[in-house]
């Protein structure tokens, strides 16, 4: 995967660097949430809520369905909510949440894929009815966050509606380089010993929980979210198109009558459109692809004929393993392709059907041209390509199914304009045929309109101070830190005293 934004970057400041990321759900043995957050600086629920309380998982997953995500998210949050207890934590103080949407390779204006706003500005929300504290307390309450883990947190909590695209990836730094003050100052990039870590199964009603301070993430930029972001934009041009012409009569008689006119009139529109989407857009995981080189994949074997036509006369059979070339794909049927091999035996009688035995057969000289199956009937494909891509460029199935969804879609809406317009111009149509059309145009707008929403990333965010019961022990470290950090304070403030003195009598 790609990083979409370096960790701590400003706003506009992307970075395109590939990294290895490591999935969470291939762990045999997965860590518990509080031995996670404290190995890890993050950790991982699934669900949200604990498994021992089923109701308020069911209600939460309620909410989220009836697109309630901030009400989701308080509940999740509650004071008695069993997230922070599972964490180690007997408190906790959370900001208000915010919802984010970030589609792929980008996102809405005001809502960045990693939360560069004021969700994270200097001053973190639960913190800013402390900003108005002394600097030496407040510097204080930063060492405190950052040198005792296990006494308290900053925690960023996010629930997830849908995760799609742009995943969020989570930093595993053994160098302890931190993201810089929470109060301030500026942010480091650990470099070293690191491990990027996502988590693929992580959808609707799980949380990821992570430690600011500690923890570096940035949104995933997965293989096929290029292809994904041309195919959004083809379809938001295409809504667009179908919709430009609405009629803007209240009169319920003129409305009627306007709509189905307006309906026909934004077809051309629509029709342009189409003319200038992309091959991949309309076909992301083409098959064949001409010119690929691909190896026959059934057995016994496939037969080679002359024609396009699965009737016309057999040239040659060829054999599991055997190379192919494809030349040209079929008119008359989607599954034929014309091809070129080698590897082909001449047949020198017909009649014989596919996977049949050839007495007096030889192989060619020179090879043979002819057509045959890509694939059966069942939809299965009969030739696998020589050049495998790598995992790096083959996109999730998420990813995957979104592609072909919208891809399919698109390219039903530009068939259905294409006959629709043909029609209306051979000949006129009826007030009710024209409200026909308007009825499906909108059909066809609220599916693409369904398919932008399916393909964005949404999320709601609220950070949280949590901490826990101090006992003998972190007394005694907090102790020493603040009698640290006061001697350290007073010292500096001894040192540029003589300092200025030594100045002034100069």
């Amino acid at each position: 995967a790609r990083l979409r934004r370096r960790p701590g970057a400003g706003p506009g400041q992307a970075l395109d660097t590939a990294v290895t990321v490591h999935d969470l759900a291939d762990e045999d043995h997965p860590a518990s949430a509080s031995s996670s957050l404290a190995s890890r600086d993050f950790a991982v629920f699934r669900p949200a809520m604990s498994t021992e309380d089923e109701l308020e998982q069911e209600l939460l997953m309620k909410e989220l369905s009836r697109g309630d995500n901030l009400l989701a998210m308080r509940r999740l949050l509650v004071a008695e909510s069993p997230l922070f207890a599972d964490l180690g934590y007997s408190y906790a103080w959370c900001g208000e949440p915010r919802e984010r949407h970030s589609a792929a390779l980008g996102a809405k204006p005001g809502s960045g894929p990693d939360g560069q706003d004021d969700l994270l500005a200097d001053v973190p929300e639960p913190l800013r009815p402390a900003a108005d504290l002394p600097a030496w307390a407040m510097t204080v309450l930063d060492v405190l966050l950052r040198r005792l883990p296990s006494a308290g947190r900053l925690l960023k909590v996010t629930l997830v509606v849908q995760a799609p695209v742009q995943p969020q990836g989570l930093l595993q730094d053994s160098t302890s380089s931190s993201r810089g003050s929470p109060l301030g100052g500026a942010t480091r990039f650990a470099r070293q010993r690191q491990r990027w870590w996502w988590h693929s199964k992580v959808g609707r009603g799980d949380a990821i929980v992570l430690d600011e301070l500690r923890c570096q993430h940035s949104p995933l930029v997965l293989p096929g979210e290029e292809a994904l972001h041309r195919a959004r934009k083809a379809a938001q041009q295409l809504r667009s198109a179908l919709l430009a012409y609405l009629p803007l009569l209240n009169r319920p008689s003129a409305a009627s009558n306007s709509e189905g006119a307006a309906a026909i009139k934004g077809l051309p529109h629509a029709l342009r459109v189409c003319a200038g989407l992309e091959a991949d857009v309309l076909d992301p995981a083409p098959y064949p692809v001409l010119g690929g080189r691909y190896s026959v994949n059934v057995a016994p074997s496939v037969i080679i004929r002359k024609l396009e036509n699965p009737e016309s006369e057999m040239v040659g059979e060829l054999r599991p393993g055997g190379v192919v070339t494809v030349l040209a794909l079929g008119v008359e049927a989607l599954s034929r392709v014309q091809v070129y091999t080698e590897h082909a035996i001449q047949m020198s009688m017909g009649g014989v059907s596919d996977g049949g035995e050839f007495a007096g057969s030889s192989t060619p000289e020179g090879g043979v041209t002819g057509w045959l199956f890509s694939s059966s009937l069942s939809g299965t494909r009969l030739l696998q390509p020589l050049i495998v891509p790598s995992a790096a460029e083959v996109p999730p199935p998420a990813v995957a199914k979104l592609l072909a969804d919208l891809a399919s879609t698109l390219r039903g809406i530009c068939e259905w304009a294409n006959v629709t317009l043909a029609s209306a111009d051979s000949t006129p149509l009826s007030d009710r045929s024209s409200l026909h059309v308007a009825h499906n145009r909108d059909g066809h707008s609220q599916m693409l309109e369904k398919h932008l929403r399916d393909s964005e990333n949404v999320v709601v965010e609220a950070q949280c101070l949590v901490l826990e019961k101090p006992g003998t022990g972190q007394l005694a470290s907090a102790a020493v830190t603040l009698l640290a950090i006061l001697a350290g304070t007073f010292l500096l403030v001894a040192v540029r005293a003589a300092s200025a003195r030594q100045t002034f009598n100069f």
